[in-house]
């Protein structure tokens, strides 16, 4: 049995590789990819799916399966992404990331990305693609339906650009709600009061961010111009 390539960088260079072994693992990213495709199509899309779920745990836990990495969110929180959310298509990295990602880090991954690519527009005064922060569902060929954070840009809105998981994104299917630097660290500071933080959907700490974050996605639907 082939050893599964562990940190992103060892499945770059598997992946990258024109080997028998680069040639197994994309087989079987590719199998699971259209195996979650086809659930999805049974479950009727992502959106319903945070619908389907928020609901459903109101009360209880999402049950052991195929869906209970999402027990993590609050409940009120799925059913403000089915409510709110976009779906976005992976972006293809052509090469590494500027740092290399913390295992398990995709909040601060996702956070140190926005502020860096920030920080150079801002000096620049090239601020019409600056960078977004999304939370929401990742689930695919790589990985089991997860709550999970990556980025987007603002010029790209429906495109999700994930540091954490830079070579195998392009088997993930994606869906979230995006937050400028400025909604993000706002919600952030009232989920951490203290200073450190994490995923701020999570349900420890979404009560704190519930009514501040209904009032800027309202917002949003207010602006809209298809309003």
């Amino acid at each position: 049995m082939k050893k599964e390539p562990y940190t992103q960088r060892e499945w770059w260079n598997v992946l990258s590789a024109t080997t028998s072994e680069s040639a197994y693992w994309k087989g079987l990213l590719d199998h699971d990819h259209s195996a979650t495709k086809l659930q999805l199509e049974k479950d009727h899309g992502i959106r319903n799916v945070a619908g389907w779920w928020g609901q459903e745990s109101q009360d209880k836990p999402i049950p052991e399966g195929y869906y209970d990495g999402l027990n993590k969110l609050h409940p009120r929180a799925l059913t403000m992404l089915a409510k709110y959310g976009v779906e976005f298509w992976p972006f293809p990295w052509s090469e590494l990331p500027v740092k290399e990602p913390k295992r398990h880090g995709c909040h601060f991954n996702s956070a140190f990305y926005q502020y860096a690519h920030n920080r150079v527009l801002r000096e620049q005064k090239v601020e019409w693609s600056l960078m977004d922060y999304v939370e929401g569902i990742s689930l695919g060929g790589y990985s089991l339906p997860v709550f999970h954070a990556w980025n987007t840009l603002a010029s790209r809105p429906d495109m999700a650009i994930d540091s954490t998981w830079y070579a195998t994104s392009g088997w993930m299917f994606y869906f979230g709600i995006a937050f400028s630097q400025d909604e993000f660290e706002y919600l952030r500071d009232l989920a951490y009061p203290d200073g450190r933080f994490n995923l701020i959907l999570r349900k420890d700490v979404f009560c704190a961010i519930e009514e501040p974050l209904l009032q800027i996605l309202e917002a949003r639907v207010a602006s809209s111009p298809q309003k």
